[in-house]
Order: C-alpha cells, then sequence, then structure tokens
C-alpha cells in the first residue's frame, strides 16, 4: 500500500509510539498496584500498632490490680497497718518478709532466726529486701487461753540482722550442724512477751506508699516508694509500676482511684475502720487508635476490683 506520495509508512516510528503508550499504561498500573500495597500496608501497620497499644492499656489495668491486691490482703487495719489514705495513694506498712522465732535470750529483746537456706527447703526466713534499722517486725503472740487472745505484737528493728547465729537443731528449724550455725541476730526496741515462744512467725514490715502521680513525660502512672529511718534520704524516690492512666479529676473518675468502706459498706475516713478496700484502675495507650471496631481516637480502659484485708 502506498501513501499519497507513494511511500510506504513508517514502521518503526509506529511501533515506538505504541511502545509508548504500553509503558505508560503500565506505569499507570504499577502506581495502583504500589498505591493500594502501600495502603494495606498502612492499614496492617494501624492495625498492629493499635492492637499492641490496646493489649498495653489492658496490661496496665490488671497490673494495677495485681499489684494492689498482693499487697492490700495482707493489711490489718485494726493494727494500725494502714498509716494514712485517699482517693488517690494508700501509705501502709508492707511485708518485705518473714521468719520464725528460733532463740530469745534473758533479756528478750534479742532473738534469732533460722538461715535463709535449709536443707528441707522450707524457707522459713525469706526477705525481698534485708531488713533494715526502723522497720517493724510483727511477732506472734499465742497468748494464755486460746484463739480468743492471739495478737501480733509490733517491734522495731534496733540492728542490722547479723549472720553466724545460733538456731540449735533442737528447735526444728532446722537439721544439720552446718544450719544451727548460719541463723541471724535480731535486736528489738522493748522485751517480748511472756508468752511468746520459739516458733512464733515473724512478719517484716516498712512504711511504703503506692499513689497515681505525673511523671516528667507528662503521663500518669502508679508510683511506690519505701521508707527506711536509717537511710539518707528516709524515703526513696517515687518510681512508676504501672501506666499511662487518665489523669485524676474531681468526679472520682481518675486513673487510680481508692475508696475505703467499713464493716456496714459505708465509706470511712477512720484507717481502723477500714474492711473493703475498692480500687479503679483506668488506663490510655500513649497514641491514638485507628482500627475497625474501635471508635478513632484516645481509648479508655478499666478494671475494678474489690480488697478485702486480712484485718
Amino acid at each position: 500500500m502506498l501513501t499519497p506520495r507513494g511511500k510506504r509508512p513508517d514502521r518503526r516510528a509506529s511501533r515506538a509510539g505504541f511502545s509508548l503508550i504500553e509503558l505508560m499504561v503500565v506505569m499507570m498500573i504499577l502506581a495502583v498496584v504500589m498505591t493500594s500495597v502501600m495502603s494495606i500496608f498502612v492499614q496492617q501497620q494501624r492495625f498492629y500498632s493499635g492492637s499492641a497499644a490496646i493489649m498495653e492499656t489492658r496490661s496496665s489495668t490488671r497490673d494495677a490490680a495485681y499489684v494492689l491486691q498482693s499487697e492490700m490482703r495482707a493489711l490489718s487495719p485494726e493494727s494500725g497497718d494502714i498509716l494514712a489514705m485517699g482517693a488517690g495513694f494508700i501509705e501502709f506498712r508492707s511485708q518485705t518478709g518473714a521468719s520464725a522465732v528460733c532463740t530469745i535470750d534473758v533479756s528478750k529483746t534479742v532473738l534469732t532466726v533460722p538461715p535463709l537456706n535449709v536443707a528441707t527447703e522450707a524457707a522459713l526466713t525469706s526477705w525481698l529486701a534485708p531488713p533494715a534499722v526502723g522497720d517493724t517486725l510483727l511477732i506472734f503472740d499465742a497468748g494464755t487461753t486460746g484463739a480468743g487472745d492471739d495478737t501480733w505484737r509490733i517491734y522495731t528493728l534496733t540492728n542490722t540482722p547479723a549472720g553466724g547465729a545460733s538456731c540449735p537443731n533442737a528447735t526444728g528449724l532446722t537439721t544439720t550442724g552446718g544450719e544451727a550455725a548460719q541463723g541471724w541476730t535480731l535486736r528489738l526496741d522493748h522485751a517480748l512477751t511472756a508468752t511468746t515462744t520459739v516458733g512464733a512467725p515473724i512478719r517484716f514490715m516498712r512504711h511504703a506508699r503506692y499513689e497515681l502521680y505525673k511523671e516528667s513525660s507528662g503521663n500518669w502512672y502508679l508510683g511506690y516508694y519505701d521508707c527506711v529511718s536509717s537511710r539518707s534520704p528516709k524515703c526513696s524516690a517515687l518510681q512508676p509500676i504501672a501506666g499511662p492512666y487518665v489523669a485524676p479529676n474531681v468526679a472520682g473518675t481518675g486513673g487510680i482511684v481508692f475508696t475505703f468502706r467499713d464493716s456496714t459498706g459505708a465509706v470511712t475516713a477512720n484507717t481502723a475502720l477500714v474492711r473493703q478496700i475498692n480500687v479503679a484502675a483506668r488506663a490510655q495507650p500513649a497514641i491514638d487508635i485507628h482500627i475497625a471496631g474501635y471508635k478513632s481516637g484516645m481509648i479508655v480502659d478499666s478494671m475494678f476490683t474489690t480488697i478485702a484485708p486480712r484485718n
């Protein structure tokens, strides 16, 4: 076929033009595919980030409940274990260890306890933190007339426990000669009662506090510190235990809210009358949530728990 001028068409130019169109189509399809892939990737990242934030938030509420339950259940408000309390904090005697009386000297102000490790693996003596001067000891007094006069007597530790003390096998608290020579000596601020005997349980206690506080980051956390009279400074720095939580507010729906009730269920401000402690924990993630099934933005998760102190 001839052109009006009698020449054949330039097939190379037609082929080049067609290839350019093909390339543009391919690029457009590739752009659409990449956009779709990136959109899926972004959505997946939002899902994983949001899911992780939600799980962390739920974990924060559980952490507060578990930590406070483990501490508050052992309290005896009637015996003065709660030192101060409020909607956003509680000060109390925290148990840091336990043991049993092995020997009592003539003055009844010096006693020994079993070593930390014994062959029977009974763990008669154990402590989360080594006892320090000024710590409180609760020592069981069985009394003389049965369960009716059983009580825990309060003493103050006047020395750092000294190792190498005698805890004879005859007490039944040790079983070998090596164990009998590895006990600990404790000195008290006043004498034990005549009805406190060998084998009596001992609880090591320390002044501690939990409270909702604002960290330097601007987030609110459940914080903890303890106090030892012989330490300088007496009280340790406030440390975050769990969080972040919702900020406190006057409506009583803040991040950590304590409610203290007496035996009738009425709210009380008297530390000795507390028979029930209600704790509300409300946590929030550090980022906004943008995943299906949740309202976009900041979410709040909560947990409520009721604790009955042993009294």
